[in-house]
């Protein structure tokens, strides 16, 4: 029996460009829809410039309307745009495609609307009344024209630069919580005691939310990974707190508390009510080893005697889920030559094209024909045959121990 693993969301594209869309204060989004708004005016004025050199009436352009109506299909122009504008912003990234066919709405219900407001009958043409009616509509139009491109070119910038500079902070904290990822997920290649021991941590952005570190204890050594859910800084700053938290346990004074108990008390009051860490562990005790997952995907024993591969997990939570919980542990042997494997989820939760998973059964595949190799090349198998299955969203991580020979 294995613990069922709370939902994890998976960013998406799509999902992404609403998030960003979400988190513009309403303010930028204003100025914005102002610079849109003033758009729409500008093209309502170069459509009636436009239609002044037309022989009919054609869709209704070159219509003389009076002057309150006049200011009000300008606005109207307007309004339209900020209408659209909005609806696009609602779109999906994949409905891109339908973009140009906001413009084509824009054409129709102008002109569908100016089509249908009452208008003044011009002058005989070349009458003195004529020119002069054509004078004034011009200096009307080309000052409403300056004026709305000024204004839509200045709504525009003013939005680029608040939002420009939201942005570039916003980088500047990613870069920097990146680097501090890769300080505290190094590549792990080591030996303990002759077990040896080859970690790694592949994130799917800047900030990684998985851990994999192997820590010298007393008696033997702790190897662990985990998995803190989300992506982005939230998830690299927990998952850093994780790593302090184990360190300081192990380096300090002799708890009896269990370790999984001990993290889960210090992660829960830290983190956000809706993230969690799935975790899994692995402590070195000569022939024994003391071994848990905590909502996490099950630790492979490779048997270097027969090349058969089990699996080895306990029915915990992830931590963080609730305060006071306890976790269930675990004992097993281990022969010379035997093999541990622990991996995330981002290496079993992709599908291929015909929607099979590649799952913990794919990653058995793997070890069972590979599981003899050194640890760098069985390492690089699993993630070859990982990445040619399907595309994965998530962060990738392994960790391989293999107990040395006497």
């Amino acid at each position: 029996m294995t613990a069922s693993r709370p939902a994890r969301r998976v960013s998406s594209p799509s999902r992404s460009r609403d998030g960003f869309w979400e988190s513009v204060p309403t303010r930028s989004l204003l100025i914005l829809l102002g610079g849109g708004f003033m758009v729409g005016v500008s093209i309502r004025f170069a459509m009636d410039v436009f239609g002044m050199g037309l022989s009919r009436d054609l869709f209704g352009l070159g219509r003389q309307w009076p002057l309150e109506l006049g200011i009000g299909v300008v606005l109207m122009g307007g309004v339209v745009m900020v209408g659209l504008m909005l609806v696009s912003l609602r779109l999906s990234h994949r409905a891109k495609v339908l973009y140009p066919s906001l413009l084509v709405a824009y054409f129709l219900v102008t002109v569908g609307l100016a089509m249908w407001l009452p208008a003044e009958r011009l002058p005989p043409p070349m009458e003195a009344a004529h020119i002069s009616a054509l004078k004034t509509r011009l200096l009307v139009d080309g000052v409403g024209l300056f004026v709305a491109v000024i204004l839509s070119y200045a709504w525009f910038l003013s939005f680029m630069g608040k939002e420009g500079k939201r942005y570039f902070h916003y980088r500047a904290e990613v870069a920097l919580a990146g680097e501090i990822h890769r300080l505290l997920v190094p590549p792990v290649a080591l030996t303990v005691d002759g077990t040896a021991f080859h970690g790694e941590s592949h994130p799917s952005s800047e900030v990684g939310g998985d851990l994999v570190d192997v820590v010298s204890t007393h008696d033997g050594w702790l190897a662990y990974i985990a998995d803190v859910s989300g992506h982005g800084v939230a998830p690299g700053v927990v998952m850093g707190m994780v790593k302090s938290a184990v360190r300081t346990r192990v380096s300090g004074p002799t708890n009896a508390q269990p370790l999984l108990d001990h993290l889960n008390g210090v992660i829960h009051p830290l983190k956000k009510s809706n993230m969690f860490v799935t975790f899994a562990y692995v402590a070195g005790r000569g022939d024994e080893v003391e071994l848990a997952t905590a909502g996490h995907p099950p630790i492979l024993h490779y048997s270097a005697g027969d090349g058969g591969v089990s699996e080895l997990k306990c029915p915990n939570l992830p931590l963080g889920v609730r305060r006071n919980e306890s976790f269930a542990t675990a004992r097993t042997k281990w022969e010379p030559g035997d093999l541990l494997v622990l991996v995330t989820d981002g290496l079993l939760d992709m599908d291929d094209p015909a929607g099979h998973e590649f799952g913990i059964a794919g990653l058995k595949r793997v070890v069972e024909e590979h599981g003899s190799r050194p640890l760098d090349e069985l390492s690089h198998e699993i993630l070859r045959a990982v990445r040619s299955h399907g595309p994965s969203r998530d962060d990738q991580s392994l960790l391989l121990i293999r107990r040395g020979r006497r």
